[in-house]
């Protein structure tokens, strides 16, 4: 029985198909994989925003709004890429005038809220805010009109004496206990964002620039990544606090998801909580 072979014309035709298949076939799996990266990569870029969006919310919620501000909104080449505030570690109410006497006496000495173990806010050397409208007096070590520190206080009687006595009484009878750590800052720096916390404990001295730099580039410990991959157009807006209106933070955040350089836009305003 005779068998018959393949023609060289069919093992050319046959391996030309077997080519363009290949080929196809490459190009529809690349695509795939492709579209499964991308969508991949957007996921986490979501889930960073969120977290950032959801963090910074709620510690926005819980600041001094007056201390909201751009520390850098004079800096052409910075202005809108930083931000810093002052967290409230206790809030509670005062009896009589703030302004008669250097002893303030309270109504209760409330928790720390801003440390892990139960520990009463007001102690010796705690800064304290009563009517305080102006970031130079929060952003200050020396005692001012509107923000001291506690030279002492007695647990039996629920008072805290001052070295002088504040300029003006609250409206509500509040006084605010600030962050013994100093403020917290968020830098947009090189395409990522930190935040920065116990850098300034005595909040008398102010840092600059290139201080946040290159806390991020070295890693130290008063910097904290937060997000990477951030578009150079991400910014910070600050809408001061005044007595008809509370302080607001507009965000627009956006993530470069591809290297064709589309992004993630989130645009969120968060408002402050204040009760004078």
């Amino acid at each position: 029985m005779k068998h018959r072979g393949f023609t060289l014309v069919e093992l050319v035709v046959v391996i030309v198909l077997l080519g363009i298949i290949g080929t196809i076939s490459s190009r529809f799996l690349g695509q795939t994989v492709q579209l499964y990266s991308d969508s991949a990569i957007q996921q986490q870029r979501i889930a960073e925003a969120r977290f950032v969006l959801e963090r910074l919310s709620r510690e926005i919620a819980g600041i001094h709004p007056f201390s909201l501000r751009d520390p850098f909104a004079s800096d052409v080449a910075y202005q809108g890429k930083c931000i810093e505030y002052i967290r409230i570690a206790a809030v509670s109410s005062y009896l009589g005038s703030a302004t008669t006497s250097a002893a303030l006496s309270v109504i209760e000495n409330s928790n720390d809220i801003l440390q892990t173990a139960t520990v009463p806010a007001l102690s010796v050397a705690r800064r304290v805010s009563v009517h305080s409208q102006a970031a130079i007096d929060l952003y200050s070590s020396a005692d001012n009109n509107s923000v001291k520190s506690v030279a002492a206080f007695s647990a039996l009687n629920n008072s805290a004496t001052f070295l002088a006595a504040f300029s003006s009484d609250s409206t509500g009878k509040r006084y605010v206990v600030l962050d013994k750590n100093g403020p917290v800052s968020w830098c947009m720096l090189n395409n990522q964002l930190y935040r920065y916390a116990n850098y300034n404990t005595n909040y008398g001295a102010a840092k600059t620039i290139d201080w946040f730099i290159s806390q991020a580039a070295t890693g130290s410990p008063y910097s904290s990544l937060m997000a990477e991959h951030v578009s150079n157009t991400s910014l910070f807006k600050v809408t001061s606090s005044t007595l008809s209106h509370s302080a607001m933070l507009d965000l627009s955040l956006q993530l470069t998801t591809d290297s064709d350089g589309n992004k993630l836009i989130l645009n969120r305003r968060m408002q402050v909580n204040y009760v004078p």
